[in-house]
């Protein structure tokens, strides 16, 4: 890989760090979980720069957050929110990387259209980040709260949520199948 390649791979990579913090910052609070273009931003990182730099992107979103700047959603920042009620779902966008990466490549060799492949991967990344996130916010209300059932937190973290992250994840796929078709990436080896 040439030297300007790689110097414009590290730039995306940082970009779209920078894009899912933006994500974050839009937010409005539906009970205790905010709504935010967060996984907006990671489906579009995901879609356009390819799971493996989506994921980078992500762990660099996180370690930033995690070391203190005020990168999460509200400003906030440090290990007392990725350990909190809604870290499972920051953590979750990890795991929601790797299912889109496992599941695309699947896909792709399927005679399935290429915005059908990142619909399905999206949405298959979704489900792992929904179980990621109201497993964590049962386990952490169980110890504080005392009994939030599976069933109570499912009701908090993914139903007010299902409608406006499938919008998302349509949108993001959409932006991102016209941004291949550009080719603007393939010319630095993206």
């Amino acid at each position: 890989m040439k030297r300007e390649n790689k110097i414009f791979n590290m730039v995306v990579t940082a970009v779209f760090a920078a894009v899912i913090a933006v994500g974050a910052f839009t937010s409005l609070r539906i009970a205790t979980i905010p709504f935010t273009l967060q996984s907006f931003a990671v489906f579009l990182a995901l879609g356009t720069i390819g799971w493996k730099r989506g994921t980078v992107s992500v762990i660099i979103y996180l370690l930033l957050g995690l070391v203190g700047a005020p990168v999460f959603s509200g400003f906030k920042s440090g290990a007392g929110v990725l350990f909190g009620p809604t870290g499972g779902f920051l953590t979750g966008f990890v795991f929601m990387g790797l299912v889109y990466g496992g599941v695309s490549r699947m896909l792709t060799k399927t005679r399935l259209p290429g915005l059908a492949v990142k619909i399905v991967s999206f949405l298959c990344g979704n489900i792992v980040l929904y179980v990621s996130g109201c497993l964590t916010y049962a386990f952490v209300y169980l110890k504080q709260v005392d009994i939030p059932s599976l069933t109570a937190s499912f009701s908090a973290c993914v139903l007010p949520f299902l409608l406006p992250d499938t919008i998302k994840l349509a949108v993001a796929a959409i932006i991102s199948q016209q941004l291949e078709k550009l080719k603007i990436m393939k010319k630095y080896g993206i």
